[in-house]
């Protein structure tokens, strides 16, 4: 009984060169290809039938350069995606929204980009720490809330009659923003930043309108429907779907 090359049968066994495990398939075909799967980083070879294992070797040697550079990149790579699952989740929020985080590696940029299709696109260097990136979100964040908070603050000083000396942005775990009317400054939660902007608005006059009335009264509560109506409404999205980075 004999079949056709077409229908021969493939053969798979493995082989150890250079230490490394080497998976085998002789096919009917007549050239060698050689390739690495990204996902674990095995080594694959398909080869003619007729083929050695001694000529296995020889054409695995041959490319060894060439593995050893990709099991590198490979490596990178692994160990890049590692350090993103450790600093942030698959989806984080930005602004109100959840956006799909999605990476590319760079050796000379590092960046942090939502675009309109709700993907947070990181742009860094295959080494990159989990720590660094979480500087760099923490970062990221910062600037997110100083922008909007800078366009804000003059339209409500001018509105409530009062002015800020110095504002801070700090990542806070018990409020979203503090105050000090004596010497009018005011401290500013960035993670804020997963917020609708309209809970960035409220937090800010809900800390100008305590340089009017330094409790939480019935006149402080005035004040608030007096300036922002909606205040409730943004104070309980806020309190609903609260979650730290």
């Amino acid at each position: 009984m004999f079949f056709r090359k077409e229908q021969q049968l493939s053969i798979n066994s493995m082989i150890l060169v250079h230490g490394m495990k080497i998976h085998i398939m002789r096919k009917p075909i007549k050239h060698s290809y050689l390739r690495l799967k990204e996902k674990d980083g095995s080594i694959h070879v398909s080869i003619p039938l007729t083929k050695t294992d001694a000529q296995i070797r020889m054409f695995v040697s041959q490319h060894i350069v060439w593995i050893q550079k990709q099991l590198k990149k490979i490596n990178r790579k692994s160990f890049a995606e590692r350090m993103i699952l450790q600093a942030l989740p698959a989806l984080v929020h930005w602004l109100g929204k959840a956006y799909e985080v999605k990476t590319t590696y760079s050796q000379t940029d590092f960046s942090i980009k939502p675009d309109q299709n709700n993907i947070l696109n990181i742009k860094m260097p295959p080494d990159t720490s989990a720590e660094l990136l979480n500087v760099a979100w923490d970062r990221f964040c910062e600037d997110t809330v100083r922008t909007i908070i800078q366009k804000l603050i003059p339209r409500w000083e001018k509105k409530i009659g009062v002015q800020v000396k110095k504002i801070m942005y700090k990542k806070m775990s018990t409020c979203w923003g503090s105050c000090t009317p004596a010497s009018q400054r005011i401290s500013i939660n960035t993670k804020l930043a997963q917020h609708n902007p309209g809970c960035i608005e409220y937090v800010l006059v809900h800390e100008l309108v305590h340089f009017l009335e330094a409790s939480h009264n019935r006149r402080f509560h005035s004040l608030m429907s007096q300036y922002l109506p909606s205040w409730e409404k943004w104070k309980k999205l806020l309190k609903d779907r609260y979650a730290t980075f």
